[in-house]
Order: structure tokens, then C-alpha cells, then sequence
């Protein structure tokens, strides 16, 4: 088992990937690194619900500044 943490590359496609579609990539990446580099796994997750929670905010803030109903 591996206990890397993300570096680099790996973790600029993380990011790219769950920005475009954060559950699924998140999905992907956790259940992919989760029995060789558990490390990787649990920040792969970490970093998609952040970007899930940053574009929810972002929806309802537009959704608010754009007067219209939720």
C-alpha cells in the first residue's frame, strides 16, 4: 500500500476533473486509489466536496443576485 499524498500533476487533474463533474470524478477517484494509496483516495474525496460545496454556493448566490426564485 502506498501512502503518497497527491503531488504535482496528479493533483492538478484532480482538480480540473471535479470542477467539471465533482461527484462522479470524485466517485472515480476515491473507489480507483482507495486499497493501493488510501492517502490519495481520502484527498481525491476532500477535494470534491469542496468543489461541490463552492459550486452550490456559487448556483444559489446567482440564482439570489439574479432575483430569481430557488
Amino acid at each position: 500500500m502506498s501512502e503518497d499524498a497527491l503531488r504535482g500533476n496528479e493533483k492538478i487533474i484532480v482538480w480540473i476533473a471535479n470542477i467539471i463533474n465533482p461527484l462522479i470524478a470524485g466517485f472515480l477517484f476515491y473507489y480507483m486509489w482507495r486499497k493501493s494509496s488510501p492517502n490519495k483516495a481520502k484527498q481525491a474525496n476532500t477535494i470534491s466536496y469542496i468543489v461541490f460545496g463552492v459550486e452550490i454556493i456559487g448556483y444559489i448566490v446567482y440564482r439570489l443576485l439574479t432575483n430569481q426564485p430557488l
